[in-house]
């Protein structure tokens, strides 16, 4: 999902302070998809789960990152509108990584009063396997740590997969407005806001 104009872009081209240059990860997380040919056990069927990590977003992803929105994107983003992004003020890059490789990839702007996710892709190979919900919720953490009014983004009416992701995860469409012809829906979630994914 992408602002179509960019509209958070800043005139600052600070980079975001506090980036870890580590890469160690923020948040772990076991897959809660499981296959429909799983064994019965409760152990096997942990041990088939992917498990991943979402981390700060390293300059040597940007090859996964590509490959990403090559087959993961409806509105796909250049390595180089990519890193123009990044170096915008206030502008946050993560990642979800196994032992193989990045499999995902957010973007997204802190504005005054809450937090705009600019952009979110999974390559397909990972759908459905708690990576995009996993995003969503650390960046519901992040609105409620830094006591922000709500968690927004925008996607478009065509994209009914998208619609039905973010309201799985617990936002709602405010309100909509029409850019070359073709309507949009907000979607806010609001601290406070019952915030479990389904």
């Amino acid at each position: 999902m992408g602002n179509r104009k960019q509209r958070f872009w800043r005139s600052s081209d600070k980079k975001l302070a506090g980036r870890n240059p580590s890469g160690s990860p923020l948040s772990s997380f076991h897959s809660s998809a499981s296959s429909a040919s799983s064994a019965s056990s409760p152990a096997s069927r942990n041990q088939e789960r992917p498990s991943f990590h979402i981390r700060w977003m390293l300059r040597q992803d940007m090859r996964y990152m590509w490959d990403n929105e090559r087959y993961g994107s409806k509105y796909k983003l250049s390595n180089e509108t990519i890193k123009a992004i990044l170096r915008c003020q206030n502008t946050l890059g993560l990642v979800a990584e196994d032992s193989e490789r990045v499999w995902g990839h957010a973007l997204c702007s802190f504005e005054k009063e809450f937090l705009y996710l600019v952009h979110l892709v999974v390559h397909p190979e990972r759908r459905r396997q708690g990576i995009g919900s996993a995003f969503i919720g650390l960046l519901k953490a992040k609105v409620r740590h830094r006591k922000l009014n709500f968690l927004r983004a925008q996607t478009s009416e065509r994209w009914l997969g998208e619609q039905l992701f973010l309201r799985s995860c617990g936002m709602i469409c405010k309100s909509t407005f029409e850019e070359n012809g073709e309507v949009y829906f907000n979607f806010i979630w609001r601290r406070g806001w019952d915030d479990d994914c389904v």
